[in-house]
């Protein structure tokens, strides 16, 4: 391993370390991720990382004891750390898994600023990496310029991830509980409706039908992204005349490339 590579070991739900994967393509740092607590040993021996992030509100593990553990036992007692998570107030450190530099990083994450976080960790621990040379703009998908994507979803993590993705990209994007869904698809008028399905009084496929129904929504087109996976689901989409349908998990990719062909065709029907 070369002295300036950074090696970021992810330790996260898969949904997180997708789009951490996902900000750091082109920022020349190799990117290891591990959802599970029994996987954490053969990460760290793959991995041999430089920096560690840790999702302290992640479903399968506890954040703050992953640390203690890895500063302990693990043998990562000197690599520094960075934890995910809702506010800096909830965790508290001891003196024993401060060995190394740790940092709290609130979400949603912001990819400038986590990028900068990982490096600036990474020089802490001694490791100085040369300045690079800045990296040219990102060219966005034209799909993308000017575009409004509405999220209805009650889960606000997955929320918040989808949101950071799509912003990343380019899109303005509106976040909304189901009850409010139609009145801020009639105000903010979108260009594209992200539906979950699973939700607590009005479903996916009944605010759907209500999109449908009404002659200043029902030109939205609908993609709806949801854990069910039963074929029953996916027919009663297409009578929905639903643009698309995505379960989860779905890769970063195939859903940026589904949003940008149906904001496409939309378009070309315009």
């Amino acid at each position: 391993m070369s002295p300036d590579e950074i090696r970021l070991l992810v330790i996260a739900a898969r949904e997180y370390s997708e789009t951490i994967q996902y900000f750091l393509r082109d920022a020349e740092i190799s990117v290891y991720a591990v959802d599970r607590a029994d996987e954490l040993v053969e990460a760290l021996r793959r991995a041999r990382p430089t920096v560690i992030a840790i999702d302290c509100v992640s479903p399968q593990m506890n954040g703050p004891a992953v640390l203690h553990w890895l500063r302990s036992d693990g043998g990562a007692r000197d690599v520094p750390a960075m934890l995910i998570t809702v506010g800096k107030s909830q965790h508290k450190l001891s003196e024993a898994d401060a060995t190394a530099p740790v940092e709290f990083v609130d979400v949603p994450l912001h990819q400038a600023d986590f990028v900068t976080r990982v490096r600036t960790l990474h020089r802490a621990a001694g490791i100085v990496r040369p300045a690079a040379a800045p990296a040219p703009a990102e060219q966005r998908p034209a799909a993308a310029t000017g575009k409004t994507v509405m999220i209805v979803e009650d889960d606000a993590d997955h929320s918040n991830l989808v949101r950071t993705l799509l912003e990343a990209e380019g899109y303005r994007v509106l976040e909304c509980a189901n009850l409010d869904a139609f009145k801020t698809a009639i105000v903010k008028r979108p260009d594209v409706m992200v539906l979950d399905l699973m939700m607590p009084v009005l479903d996916g496929f009944v605010l759907a039908e209500v999109f449908k129904a009404c002659r200043l929504t029902r030109h939205i087109p609908i993609i709806f992204l949801t854990a069910l996976h039963d074929p029953q689901y996916v027919e009663a989409s297409r009578d929905l005349q639903a643009a698309a349908f995505l379960t989860k998990p779905v890769t970063i990719a195939h859903f940026l490339v589904t949003l940008a062909t149906v904001l496409g065709a939309g378009a070309d029907r315009a």
